[in-house]
């Protein structure tokens, strides 16, 4: 079990009887689905996604820490991290849409950095070239973006710029197996790493606000 010391939030293990809060938690990230269908046809989609992305998950990572991000007793979020082999893999995190914004995936990131750093070891993840937002958030937290194997070809860098003073990044894209475990099937993306040696930014966690974004 993954355990993060955090001021105000709280991690348990992910249990049965969360699974319709971690559906309903994929189906908020899945704006892409909702511009491209309408019910009856995207509750479909959102099931046979949801579906396939917890059986990819179960496959890829079988002994992966999954935990439910609580505050106050109530669920708020996830934090899924494959800890089996070195760099630990950060395999999902997300946080309900009124939990975005408060400094809850910084406090839980920062706090995950920390256990790292103690036991020696890098972090990484992967996220998607459609999800820019994404990409400052783990940069500023002192990711780098890394290269993975692609043929010079396939590669297409796109330049982003980090905070004054320190030199850009140019993050590539890189195609691997599906996360819905179908074999073939790509993810495009970048892949950042953060590794303890020498790394001097980690996540800081804002204050929370005392009212939550609706």
């Amino acid at each position: 079990m993954l355990n993060l010391e955090l001021a105000h939030l709280r991690l348990r293990p992910a249990l049965p009887d969360d699974e319709d809060f971690l559906k309903m938690l994929y189906a908020s990230t899945r704006d892409d689905l909702r511009l491209a269908a309408e019910p009856p046809l995207l509750d479909m989609l959102l099931d046979m996604q949801w579906r396939a992305q917890r059986a990819g998950y179960r496959q890829g990572f079988p002994g992966a820490d999954d935990t439910i991000i609580e505050a106050g007793g109530a669920p708020l979020g996830r934090l899924l991290v494959d800890r089996s082999a070195r760099p630990w893999r950060i395999v999902d995190i997300a946080l309900l849409p009124a939990a975005r914004g408060l400094g809850h995936g910084a406090a839980v990131l920062g706090a995950l950095q920390e256990r790292a750093a103690a036991h020696g070891a890098a972090l990484a993840l992967t996220v998607r070239r459609d999800n820019p937002g994404a990409g400052r958030f783990y940069l500023a937290c002192g990711f780098v973006a890394t290269t993975v194997g692609l043929p010079q070809t396939q590669r297409a860098g796109m330049p982003i710029t980090s905070r004054a003073g320190r030199p850009s990044i140019a993050v590539t894209s890189w195609t691997s197996r599906s996360l819905t475990g179908s074999k073939g099937g790509v993810v495009t993306g970048c892949r950042l790493s953060w590794r303890t040696a020498g790394a001097r930014r980690r996540c800081r966690a804002r204050p929370a606000r005392s009212r939550v974004r609706r």
